[in-house]
């Protein structure tokens, strides 16, 4: 790859090519005791915020549905608060990809497209025979109907091909110019109006006869149908349904999936948006997503089937009960309009940078699948970059939202509780909590604006449950110390995880210390995405434009991480590739 060009403000972590397995026997430790040659106890934590940082409120305001709340989370006895659900969240994800585990956070929906003329996903499009070109003139083959619901099943009435109109008859017929992506009833038939890649002409959906052929819609056409999150409210028909009890118009096709059932897919207009014969999962390597494999991170944080955690996030607590020093106050952030996982060129893995080459999610063969990028991070960006929005925000503007963010340098301090955890287990988790030199964690709201860069300083407390539980008086005893602050032990269980580590990737007997794994090619991703005195200038790390250039046209490939540019100093330079 170049490595010329990254505007985003995300990149991946690579997948790892191989799972390490836990340490930990579920059969072997009950968890109704403490076992002595397990650890118990917690990590304290200190954290401070290098950027402002929002995790919005959740409690209920009383208010209208139109009121945004643009609280800090949850106040308390006055003290603003870090919920230990947020937290726990970023440290799983992190100590996933430190510790080489399952790819474990994914949605494995079926995502949609819509590419008639696009040089990479035209003859996708094209060969669920949506139209024809021929002679000259396009013939469009999609049939159209009438949506209905029926008791919990959907429904679509036949009423064959659908027809066009000119603007000037369409404007006769509706009695008005119609607006996009609005129909109209107008006897026995609907005029639809397109948006503005059609200016020409209207579709016309002749109103279904009485005996027509009906088409009972699967619950996965319908769950494929309301998880694109590309598709907005305003051409939803779903929703429209639901305050329209004669239907609505619409178009559809029908074809084969992967198992050979018959799928429906519809839309609210002729071209509409088509569903990949692949989903998210498909793109996920089989050993990465094997449910009987159990690695680190889900030995320590437990699962929802089969056995629970071993940790207990708190929430973290700022001290300082004087808001009007610690909250910048209300305010809009820019709109986030960035790339969804549709922008294959950026999620899937790519071995060309030559548009007609990309992988997309419809791979002709087993053999030409592509895998996910892997984890995606958020660039570090400077305050001074710019997060709010400097425009004139009307109350009636509902794309923006408001927010009230702790400023930078606020301190949080909190704990992790853990319960018999082994040493590979402990170091894992100091080893995702205690970063290199220069290295940042990130979480909150806002993270492709450069929110919610944060310094977490960890220390460790060990507790000897042995003493605790069989000398009476140890608790008052000065001679007896619970707790086990010698910063150095953080060094010596994250030197065991990453010796653990090593050796089940390597398959050697060599020593290694944390430092080791840090040098792993796909550790040095992870070092430079989480780099907060190496971050990249800010025309690197921010979403593609339209205007007034097309960015998107060409569909440029992210370059790895340790390939885009940083600055220092004022000044430019390449950071060294792998």
């Amino acid at each position: 790859m170049k490595g010329e060009l990254n505007l985003s403000p995300y990149n991946f972590i690579p997948l790892n090519k191989k799972v390490v397995l836990s340490d930990f026997k579920i059969c072997d430790i009950p968890f109704d005791k403490y076992h002595t040659e397990r650890i118990t106890g917690y990590i304290g934590l200190s954290i401070t915020t290098l950027t402002p940082m929002y995790i919005r409120d959740n409690k209920d305001l009383n208010v209208d549905e139109n009121t945004i709340n643009s609280d800090f989370f949850s106040p308390a006895n006055g003290k603003l608060r870090m919920p230990g659900s947020s937290f726990r969240g970023m440290l799983r994800n992190l100590v996933e990809i430190v510790s080489f585990g399952k790819f474990g956070n994914f949605d494995d929906k079926r995502l949609y497209m819509r590419g008639f003329a696009d040089k990479t996903l035209g003859k996708e499009y094209r060969a669920y025979n949506m139209s024809a070109f021929s002679a000259g003139r396009v013939t469009y083959n999609m049939n159209s109907g009438l949506l209905l619901k029926n008791g919990n099943q959907y429904v679509i009435k036949d009423s064959g091909k659908p027809a066009q109109v000119t603007k000037e008859n369409s404007k006769i017929k509706i009695g008005s110019s119609g607006t996009e992506f609005n129909f109209y009833d107008v006897g026995n038939e609907y005029i639809v109006v397109p948006g503005k890649m059609s200016k020409d002409r209207d579709w016309v959906i002749t109103k279904p006869v009485s005996g027509c052929k009906e088409i009972v819609l699967l619950k996965m056409d319908i769950d494929d149908y309301k998880n694109d999150e590309n598709r907005t409210d305003r051409v939803n028909l779903l929703e429209k349904l639901s305050s329209m009890k004669g239907g609505v118009p619409c178009f559809y096709i029908q074809w084969k999936d992967e198992n050979n059932t018959t799928r429906t897919t519809f839309g609210h207009t002729g071209m509409f948006r088509l569903p990949y014969r692949r989903t998210i999962g498909e793109h996920i390597p089989d050993v990465l997503k094997d449910k009987k494999v159990l690695d680190i991170a889900e030995a320590i944080f437990g699962n929802e089937t089969r056995f629970s955690g071993r940790i207990f996030v708190e929430d973290s607590f700022c001290h300082n009960s004087n808001k009007s020093e610690i909250l910048i106050g209300e305010t809009h952030p820019k709109i986030l309009s960035g790339p969804k996982p549709t922008t294959f060129q950026h999620y899937l893995t790519q071995i060309s940078e030559d548009v007609r080459e990309l992988k997309h999610y419809n791979p002709d063969s087993e053999e030409k699948l592509s895998a996910i990028r892997g984890n995606k991070l958020y660039w570090h960006k400077a305050e001074s970059e710019g997060w709010k929005e400097t425009n004139q925000v009307s109350e009636s503007d509902k794309q923006h939202t408001k927010i009230n963010p702790v400023r930078k340098d606020t301190i949080f301090t909190g704990r992790i509780r853990f319960d018999n955890l082994s040493d590979v287990e402990l170091g894992a988790l100091l080893f995702a909590l205690d970063l290199p030199k220069g290295c940042l964690h990130k979480i909150g709201m806002g993270k492709p604006l450069g929110l919610g860069s944060i310094k977490i300083t960890p220390t460790l407390h060990l507790s000897d449950r042995e003493k605790r539980y069989t000398d009476l008086f140890a608790e008052w005893s000065e001679n007896f110390k619970e707790l086990n602050e010698d910063n150095n032990t953080i060094n010596d269980f994250k030197n065991k995880f990453a010796e653990y580590v090593l050796k089940q990737l390597n398959g050697d007997s060599e020593e290694y210390t944390f430092k080791n794994l840090w040098d792993e090619d796909r550790m040095k991703e992870l070092k430079r995405m989480l780099d907060w005195e190496n971050k990249p200038g800010k025309d690197l790390t921010r979403y593609m434009t339209i205007q007034p250039e097309n960015e998107f046209k060409n569909r440029p490939v992210l370059p790895r991480p340790t390939d885009v540019k940083y600055v220092t100093f004022g000044m430019r330079r390449t950071a060294n590739k792998i």
